[in-house]
């Protein structure tokens, strides 16, 4: 397996500019990106965090506090932690050409 960006990953013939894979730095990059974020979000809530103030949907239908907005957010990364293992597993078996064992 050549190492290189290119698009045979999303079914084309050719080399192109772009990587998809997790050893990309483009990828690298956004899973750093998210991580920080996360640790922010955590950095801006003041001691004691002010949890009577409530953010309400734009539909106005509920209202929520600062850790339900926080756990929502965690809720969405883990929604996304089987398709990331998916790409690791992807990128080991371009990389060694044996299938790795299941994820548990």
């Amino acid at each position: 397996v050549k190492n290189g960006p290119n698009l045979a990953g999303l079914g084309y013939g050719g080399e192109g500019f772009t990587s998809f894979s997790i050893a990309s730095p483009q990828c690298r990059q956004r899973l750093e990106e998210s991580r920080r974020m996360r640790l922010a979000s955590l950095a801006m809530w003041p001691d004691p965090p002010h949890l009577d103030v409530l953010f309400t949907s734009p539909r106005g239908n509920r209202s929520y506090n600062a850790v339900v907005r926080f756990v929502f957010g965690l809720m969405h990364d883990q929604a996304h932690l089987d398709q990331i293992a998916k790409i690791v597993r992807q990128a080991e078996q371009a990389r060694t050409g044996l299938t790795p064992p299941p994820i548990q």
